[in-house]
C-alpha cells in the first residue's frame, strides 16, 4: 500500500485566552514538528467552545507608581494573531505580569519560536448542540450536527501537506499524466503555448491561499465568537428549510410511486 501520512496536531483552542498557555502549545507545537518527520499541521480544535473560557484578549496587570492597586489591561488580538503566530513581543504585558522573575526568559522563548517560523495554526470547530428548545438531553441526530466547512477546510490543508492536490486522477484507458492535464491541453513541445498545460497554474492553485465557506481566520471568528447567536439562527432556518424541501420531495416521489403502482395494475 501507498499511503502519505501527516501529523495532524490537535490544541484546545481555549489556551489561546492566556498567554502562558499559548505560549506553552507554541514550544510543544514547535518541537512535535521538529522531531516528527512528518508533514504537520496544527489545529486549534473546538474553536465553537471558545467563547465559554472568555475573550480572545489576554488579560494582565501592572502596578503603577506610588500606587497599591494593580491596573488591570485587556489587550485586544483577534483569531489571526493566534493561528499566524504573529509579533509574539504583544504578550510581553501578559507574560511579564504573571511571572514578572521570568520576562526575559518568556521573551527568549518567543524569540525562539519567531526564529524558526514553522509554527502556524488552522482551526476546527465539531459542534454538538441541541436544536430542539424541547429536549433536554441530545439525540443522535443532534451529535451529529456539525461545521462541515470547518471540517473540509482541515482536509483540504492536510492533502495540500501531503501533496495529494498534486497526484494526477486516474484516467480510464490514458496514462496518469495525460489524465492530469486541462481537456483541449497536449504535451506537444512544438505546440502553441495556448494548448500546453499551465504548470505553473497548477502550483498557484495548489499552494496559494485556499478559497472558501471560513476558510479564513476572520471568517471562523465571526462565525464563533462575535456573532454567534446570529449565524446559529441564521443556520437553524437553513436546515428547516432543507428539511421541508426533502419532505416534500419524498412525498412527491411516494405519490409518484403508487401511481406507478396502480398504472400496472
Amino acid at each position: 500500500m501507498e499511503l502519505e501520512l501527516a501529523a495532524v496536531h490537535l490544541c484546545d483552542s481555549h489556551y489561546v485566552t492566556d498567554a502562558a498557555k499559548y505560549v506553552s502549545v507554541l514550544l510543544l507545537s514547535l518541537r512535535a514538528m521538529l522531531h516528527l518527520e512528518l508533514p504537520h499541521i496544527n489545529v486549534l480544535s473546538k474553536v465553537d467552545l471558545l467563547t465559554h473560557y472568555g475573550d480572545l484578549g489576554i488579560l494582565s496587570f501592572s502596578l503603577a507608581m506610588n500606587e497599591r492597586s494593580p491596573l488591570f489591561v485587556i489587550t485586544d488580538f483577534n483569531l489571526e494573531f493566534y493561528t499566524e503566530v504573529h509579533d509574539l513581543s504583544y504578550l510581553e504585558n501578559a507574560l511579564s505580569s504573571a511571572s514578572p522573575r521570568y520576562s526575559a526568559l518568556n521573551m527568549a522563548m518567543c524569540e525562539l519560536i519567531e526564529d524558526f517560523g514553522l509554527v502556524g495554526f488552522e482551526t476546527l470547530a465539531v459542534e454538538v448542540r441541541n436544536t430542539s428548545s424541547h429536549r433536554k438531553t441530545l439525540t443522535l441526530k443532534d451529535r451529529n450536527t456539525q461545521d462541515k466547512h470547518s471540517m473540509l477546510n482541515l482536509t483540504r490543508a492536510i492533502d495540500r501537506a501531503t501533496g495529494y492536490v498534486f497526484v494526477p486522477p486516474a484516467g480510464a484507458g490514458a496514462s496518469a499524466a495525460q489524465a492530469s492535464m486541462p481537456e483541449g491541453a497536449v504535451r506537444d513541445p512544438t505546440a502553441a503555448n495556448s494548448a500546453l498545460p499551465n504548470a505553473y497554474a497548477l502550483m498557484s492553485s495548489a499552494m496559494g491561499p485556499r478559497v472558501g465557506v471560513r476558510s479564513d481566520a476572520r471568517d471562523v471568528q465571526e462565525r464563533w465568537v462575535d456573532a454567534r447567536p446570529e449565524w446559529d439562527a441564521y443556520e437553524e432556518a437553513q436546515w428547516h428549510r432543507e428539511g421541508e424541501a426533502f419532505r416534500q420531495a419524498a412525498a412527491e416521489m411516494e405519490k409518484q410511486r403508487k401511481l406507478n403502482i396502480r398504472e400496472r395494475k
